[in-house]
């Protein structure tokens, strides 16, 4: 299990939101580690979602 930790939720504090993460999958490699390359597929994904947002 991954427990993701953000300064970002400070945000919250001030102001209502929301935060969510889209990863790469189990098989790339690590954020913060010298072998994670981007993945730009996940780039539709992440649009896909903040549309679904908008809409509501």
């Amino acid at each position: 299990m991954w427990r993701a930790s953000e300064d970002f939720g400070h945000y919250l504090k001030k102001c209502s939101g929301a935060m969510f993460y889209i990863g790469n999958g189990e098989q790339w490699p690590a954020l913060h580690t010298g072998e994670y390359d981007f993945n730009d597929r996940i780039l539709e994904t992440a649009a896909g979602m903040f549309l679904q947002l908008a809409l509501k």
